[in-house]
């Protein structure tokens, strides 16, 4: 008889818990919409739950977006993107060459239709100053989890901190003429470049040195010694990616002294018999690319949101690699970039934000400081 009081005093007693729990719950913050609207809002950011994000895209319908991919890309994103959300209909648009000048001044006057679109470094200042991007709190929504962004995606450099993310990203490498060098005499890394054995036998483009990216790892001055020795290493000065790995396929030089490995890996995907190899040097430099934010005056920003999600997915990065694999982003786990870094067992350095805008100065400072060239307009 004890026993049973015994056990239905503490059935009564856990009754008790559990509805002292809900009422708990009830009343305390948690992620409730106003809760997250409230914290943010008082940053003069806008924050939204995932479910609110959802419902809310379903009554929008539809997107339209500006993206920094190439337009080849656009077919299988759009198909990729509309089977993850078959309640939106997706339109991509391009906005490049002359047309992106024009473009930006539409987003500045609100003479453009749009969602979301390809961020442009250069523009930073007016985007802040004209209120272009529009200020939804990435950061917070991705610590909270309602989006699920890496949060390295996420520029928090000055003057739009947090406002846009990066989602795919430049590797540099170095390329060798297989039939030119054997595997136990090929290039070490970036000291290679520098190495008074390879004088005269390696290629240096002016325009297009990822080396200047080093600044995430290396001072200043580092740098521009290590551009000076280069100079005095006498190497092939060139332009232009695709003519320059064109001429080291040729034969006319025996390896090069930093390339884009997308560049690379489009060229061999056209031509398997290429012989040109990848060399991880270490640290591989990593420089994020791709931005792309919500237009401030959008009027599917809900579905906007979905679209900045999904672009830093799995999912989204295979669409992309179809067409570029080696210009997808690294930090997406199990993305052809990410398996490429893992495989070749070297630290990446990652240069974004603060990393971006010095390489900039730089790059003017190696050409005209260091290489005694003239000096040319910052892309």
């Amino acid at each position: 008889m004890r026993s049973r009081r015994v056990k239905l005093g503490l059935n009564v007693l856990a009754l008790i818990t559990a509805a002292l729990v809900w009422v708990m719950a009830a009343i305390s913050p948690g992620n409730t919409s106003a809760q997250i609207a409230g914290d943010s809002a008082k940053k003069g950011l806008i924050s939204l739950t995932k479910k609110d994000i959802l419902e809310n895209a379903k009554k929008e319908g539809q997107l339209t977006v500006v993206p920094g991919f190439d337009e080849t890309s656009f077919a299988v994103m759009k198909q990729s993107f509309e089977k993850r959300y078959p309640f939106l209909k997706v339109e991509l648009q391009v906005a490049s060459g002359a047309g992106s000048e024009r473009f930006h001044y539409d987003l500045v006057s609100a003479a453009v239709d749009v969602d979301v679109f390809s961020v442009s470094l250069d523009r930073w200042g007016d985007y802040a100053k004209h209120g272009v991007i529009g200020k939804y709190d990435f950061p917070g929504m991705v610590k909270r989890g309602e989006l699920k962004i890496h949060p390295d995606m996420i520029d928090t450099a000055a003057p739009t901190p947090g406002l846009f993310a990066n989602f795919g990203s430049r590797i540099d490498v170095i390329l060798y003429n297989t039939k030119l060098l054997r595997p136990e005499n090929v290039p070490t890394g970036w000291e290679s470049c520098t190495d008074p054995k390879w004088k005269g036998k390696f290629s240096v483009d002016t325009r297009y040195h990822g080396f200047v990216y080093l600044n995430a790892a290396w001072s200043d001055e580092k740098l521009l010694d290590f551009a000076r020795k280069i100079k005095d290493n006498q190497p092939i000065w060139v332009q232009g990616m695709t003519a320059t790995i064109t001429r080291l396929a040729a034969g006319e030089f025996q390896w090069m002294c930093s390339a884009f490995l997308h560049s690379a890996l489009r060229m061999q995907k056209k031509d398997p018999s290429m012989p040109i190899k990848v060399l991880f040097p270490n640290p591989t430099v990593v420089s994020m690319t791709e931005p792309e934010g919500i237009y401030a005056k959008a009027k599917h920003p809900n579905a906007a949101l979905l679209w900045m999600e999904w672009m830093a997915s799995l999912e989204a990065q295979d669409a992309l690699a179809q067409r570029d694999p080696g210009k997808v982003s690294f930090l997406v786990e199990g993305s052809v970039a990410n398996k490429l870094l893992k495989d070749a067992k070297v630290k990446p350095v990652l240069c974004s934000g603060k990393c971006l805008l010095k390489a900039a100065e730089l790059e003017q400072r190696i050409a005209v400081d260091a290489w005694g060239l003239p000096a040319v307009k910052k892309r």
